[in-house]
């Protein structure tokens, strides 16, 4: 059996919390301390991947990764056209990245009731149209009806908006366009949702894309663009280019992050939140290492002053405290990712922290396991005792066996 191993592993069973002396509380603190440590790291990084990732797939949910669209300017009042091309799409949806492609229309519109008067932007979609949106934000009612052969007078709002305007299932509302002429349709509301993003909840109805393409004086093959979602943003570079590629001359594809820069701006922020979190328990964690080696050493300067006289070598004692300490800072990582990964799943699971929906857009703390996130907490915390190796070199070296022995 290895010296070093051998050595390590008998102060462990006689010095660790098994032992009834000193070195016990210590060892106990030590641990307790580096997965408290750890637990804060992970834990506030579980949060804060989980709220930019939330929030992300809200904002997608409405306007999807990329937009692909006519280059010329255009505005939610007077859009350009652009012919509906199925070879395209076909292309699009082949591509390893995509989950899905669709046509999209939308016209800025004003909604008048008796009370109020509201500005909305309504998006006109077509069977092809994601169902995971409804499923996830559909509250009351039901989806439209995008099957039948003639478009149906439906619209979808949010409870948030059909609050303010005082509207319930059923009701007809009058929908005001802003063109020459200024046209009025009359929808029928038929279902309600809420994502608990004010901005959007506040703005944005759904209904069938023909509705639109009438009001646009647009044949049944014109459409504004085509909305595409990807299983991973990370990956949104490499397919805009791709897609350019594939499209004619005169298109513009334009990314989630650029249309909403001030809300993907202030995400990105919160990585600043996580970093000053790590590095001030990187800190905590290397003082612990520190002060548990400091207290193990000075403690066995007896035993590492008998151990040099019956000929062990500076090197045979330092890799055998090192591999004490490596014992130790392994069990508060055990601890640690346990305590970490057990209350994470039971915030994913029972939501038992809570948030105000209208502050934060979320209704309870969101959690997301980012595997790269959690190898580099756990990897700085390694760090720091590789990081501390050198120090029981540079304490067993100072020891003289002939002071230790005559002084103890």
């Amino acid at each position: 059996m290895n010296p070093s191993k051998y050595l390590a592993s008998r102060l462990y069973k006689s010095d660790g919390y098994k032992a009834k002396d000193k070195l016990r509380t210590v060892i106990l603190i030590s641990v307790l301390s580096l997965s408290i440590s750890l637990l804060i790291m992970l834990f506030s990084g579980f949060i804060v991947k989980g709220f930019q990732k939330t929030i992300k797939d809200k904002i997608s949910s409405f306007d999807a990764h990329l937009k692909v669209s006519n280059s010329q300017f255009s505005s939610q009042i007077q859009q350009n056209a652009i012919e509906f091309d199925e070879h395209l799409i076909a292309k699009i949806k082949e591509h390893k990245h995509v989950l899905y492609a669709s046509p999209f229309i939308e016209k800025g519109a004003i909604i008048k009731t008796d009370q109020q008067v509201q500005g909305i932007l309504l998006k006109g979609i077509d069977g092809q149209f994601r169902s995971d949106f409804f499923d996830s934000f559909l509250k009351q009612g039901t989806t439209l009806s995008l099957s039948s052969q003639k478009a149906q007078s439906e619209v979808i709002l949010s409870e948030r908006l059909a609050e303010k305007l005082q509207l319930n299932i059923g009701d007809a509302i009058k929908i005001y366009f802003v063109q020459k002429p200024v046209r009025v349709r009359k929808l029928k509301v038929v279902g309600l949702y809420n994502s608990d993003f004010e901005q959007f909840d506040q703005h944005y109805l759904f209904c069938d894309m023909r509705h639109l393409q009438k009001l646009n004086a647009w044949t049944n093959t014109q459409i504004q663009g085509y909305e595409i979602m990807l299983d991973d943003f990370q990956n949104a570079q490499q397919v805009e280019q791709e897609v350019l590629d594939l499209t004619q001359y005169g298109m513009h594809v334009e990314k989630i992050d650029e249309k909403h820069a001030e809300i993907f701006g202030w995400l990105s922020l919160l990585d600043m939140n996580v970093y000053v979190v790590l590095f001030f328990a990187c800190l905590v964690c290397l003082i612990n290492i520190v002060s548990t080696f400091i207290i193990m050493l000075i403690d066995k300067t007896q035993f590492i002053a008998l151990m040099k006289v019956l000929g062990a070598s500076n090197s045979l004692l330092s890799k055998t405290f090192s591999i004490l300490g490596l014992r130790i800072v392994m069990l508060g990582l055990l601890i640690g990712n346990m305590l970490a990964f057990s209350l994470a799943f039971i915030q994913q699971k029972f939501k038992i922290f809570t948030l105000s929906a209208e502050a934060y857009y979320v209704q309870a703390i969101p959690i997301y396991f980012d595997l790269k996130f959690i190898l580099i907490s756990n990897g700085l915390v390694i760090c720091c005792l590789l990081f501390c190796i050198i120090l029981p070199s540079l304490i067993i070296a100072r020891i003289s066996p002939s002071k230790a022995i005559k002084f103890s």
